[in-house]
C-alpha cells in the first residue's frame, strides 16, 4: 500500500471561518498551533475548512470498502471496466497481489472532522487488522503535511476515555501506551484551557 497525503484547503479558511463566526477579520492567514488543536479538540465547525487529499494506492479491496463506508469523505475509486484497462494496456490481474487478492486504488477529499472520525473507528484494536494499518499509515502520513492534526488521529478509547466497543472489549485501555496517549489528550485539554487563541 502506497499513501500520500496533501493539503487542499489550509489552516487560513480554517481561521476566516473562526473569525467569521464572531464577527471579525483576519489581519493575518496565520493559525497558530494552539488555536488548530484548541479548534480540533472542540469539534468546532471552522475545522471542517481544513481539507486534505489522501491517495491510497494498492489498497486491499476489503480496506477499501471500509473507509467507503465514511460519510463526509469525497471518494474517487480506480475503474474495473476491463475496456478502459485494455486501452490503457492492461487488464484485471494487474489488480491482484501474488495472493490473488484485489487492490484498488483510490483517494478522496476530507476535513478534519471526518478525518478525525475515521481515525476513531478505524484504528480501534477492534477494527480489521489490514484497516487499522491503513489508517496507521495514513497518521504516520499526515505527521509530514500537518504534525497537529496527526496528533488527534486516535483511537476511540484514547478520544473518550472509555470503550464505546461494550462487547468486545480489548483490554488497551490497561496498557502503559494506553494511559501515555490518555494522559496526553487530558493534560492538553488543560493547557489550551490556558492559552489566549491567537
Amino acid at each position: 500500500m502506497v499513501v500520500s497525503i496533501e493539503i487542499m484547503q489550509g489552516r487560513k479558511w480554517v481561521k476566516r471561518a473562526m473569525l467569521k463566526t464572531i464577527h471579525l477579520k483576519p489581519v493575518t492567514d496565520e493559525l497558530s498551533d494552539d488555536t488548530f488543536s484548541r479548534l480540533l479538540m472542540a469539534g468546532h465547525s471552522p475545522i471542517r475548512q481544513f481539507r486534505v487529499w489522501v491517495d491510497l494506492d494498492k489498497l486491499e479491496e476489503r480496506v477499501h470498502t471500509h473507509f467507503v463506508r465514511h460519510r463526509g469523505a469525497d471518494f474517487s475509486v480506480g475503474s474495473f471496466r476491463e475496456d478502459w484497462l485494455k486501452e490503457l494496456g492492461l487488464n484485471l490481474d494487474d489488480f491482484r497481489d501474488e495472493n490473488g487478492v484485489w487492490l484498488r486504488n483510490m483517494g478522496f477529499a476530507v476535513g478534519s472532522d471526518v478525518l478525525m472520525h475515521m481515525a476513531r473507528q478505524r484504528l480501534c484494536t477492534c477494527a480489521w487488522s489490514g484497516t487499522r494499518q491503513a489508517m496507521e499509515e495514513i497518521r504516520k502520513e499526515m505527521v509530514l503535511v500537518d504534525p497537529v492534526l496527526a496528533s488527534y488521529l486516535l483511537r476511540p478509547c484514547v478520544w473518550y476515555g472509555l470503550c464505546p466497543e461494550t462487547t468486545k472489549y480489548c483490554g488497551y485501555m490497561e496498557t502503559p501506551k494506553y494511559c501515555g496517549e490518555r494522559n496526553w489528550i487530558v493534560s492538553e485539554s488543560i493547557r489550551l484551557r490556558t492559552r489566549k487563541i491567537k
